[in-house]
């Protein structure tokens, strides 16, 4: 094990950040090194949100896995928006591991939205007050996800930094407030849609939602008038409305989320839940219908309804309706095809009627 202090886990660190945090803190220079003695393997490159390694992470930060595997990774968002528990449990289960095929295992590679290369990020303002609290900066959790372009505690644009081959590569960073920046307010939608992703980041950190993303999609699109009365959604109107609603997120000549996510088509594939989508299209869907992840998971179910049978039980027609019938002249043949009743209980029903009509009526 490495010889050298540990650092203290931080509420909201990411994986990522922690680790770098114990290889500045530690005897080693050679990054190499660091992750052999670490992770027992050199050629280490961790992901700034799904990274491997996390029960190495966990045991030597003498934090529970499974506390680091959903408050310092993007792991509550993936799973949340995985068909079934099988997918869920074999993504957890290489990120707590070694790492292999966590881009398949968590739906990233067969999904079809370009989010770009890897890449690190951290808001200017957060930066100074970690610095003067903890003594050093690091990586938040929350701003390193999908989406989350602003800082929504201080409303400031997120700076990035290229953490693919092409950028830092495997080098282990702490953020610094020597880095260049340029302080840029984002645009309202923008913030918006950041703040509800790292309001449901922390929301599935302490909860764990049991019914199906469908079927509560399917609640919300009822009570706002998108779906028919035989379940089918308005297509149309549905998708006039989301391109108003989030056209300023495009707004941009270059946005500052996929451009894939303005074309609202994938939405019908989330209402009907058959097949797994990027968390971001659920995003899209989630925080047009509702204001926050509380309010979205605490709609309930809608009243049931009882359908009466339009065969009716023994009572259920009163005499006087039958009579009525008899006495418009509706053939007692129709009356009984109509109501289910006999033939011989409303000739019952006719003993009522003065003697000329009832004969009228037994011969029909």
């Amino acid at each position: 094990m490495l010889k050298s202090v540990l650092p203290t886990y931080i509420t909201g660190e990411s994986v990522y950040s922690w680790v770098c945090q114990y290889f500045v803190q530690s005897a080693y220079c050679d990054r190499n090194h660091f992750c052999d003695q670490l992770f027992h393997h050199p050629a280490i490159r961790l992901h700034p949100l799904l990274p491997g390694h996390i029960e190495a992470t966990a045991q030597a930060a003498g934090v529970d896995p499974q506390y680091l595997l959903h408050h310092g990774t993007g792991f509550p968002l993936f799973a949340l928006t995985l068909n079934n528990k099988h997918q869920v449990h074999a993504l957890a289960a290489a990120m707590l591991g070694e790492g292999s095929g966590i881009m398949a295992l968590s739906g990233q590679a067969a999904i079809k939205l370009r989010v770009g290369g890897a890449c690190l990020k951290w808001c200017p303002a957060c930066l100074l007050e970690d610095e003067k609290e903890f003594g050093c900066g690091y990586w938040h959790t929350v701003h390193q996800l999908y989406g989350v372009t602003a800082c929504a505690k201080h409303e400031l644009r997120l700076q990035t930094l290229a953490a693919s081959a092409g950028g830092i590569d495997r080098r282990l960073l702490l953020p610094d407030s020597a880095m260049p920046c340029e302080l840029s307010r984002p645009s309202e939608q923008e913030l918006y849609l950041s703040t509800f992703i790292t309001a449901l980041h922390w929301y599935l950190c302490v909860q764990s939602p049991t019914e199906s993303l469908a079927e509560l999609y399917q609640r919300w699109l009822g009570q706002q008038g998108y779906l028919t009365a035989r379940g089918h959604l308005r297509s149309q109107p549905l998708l006039q409305a989301m391109t108003e609603f989030w056209q300023g997120l495009f707004a941009d000549i270059t946005p500052t989320v996929p451009p894939g996510l303005a074309n609202y088509r994938y939405v019908s594939g989330l209402v009907h839940g058959n097949r797994n989508h990027h968390y971001l299209k659920h995003m899209m869907l989630m925080a047009f219908v509702s204001r926050s992840p509380a309010e979205f998971f605490s709609i309930s179910s809608p009243p049931t309804v009882q359908i009466q049978s339009t065969m009716p039980s023994d009572g259920q027609l009163s005499e006087t309706a039958i009579l009525t019938l008899l006495v418009n002249r509706v053939p007692m043949r129709q009356i009984a095809c109509q109501t289910g009743y006999s033939i011989g209980y409303i000739k019952v029903s006719v003993r009522p009627l003065p003697s000329g009509e009832w004969r009228q009526l037994w011969t029909k």
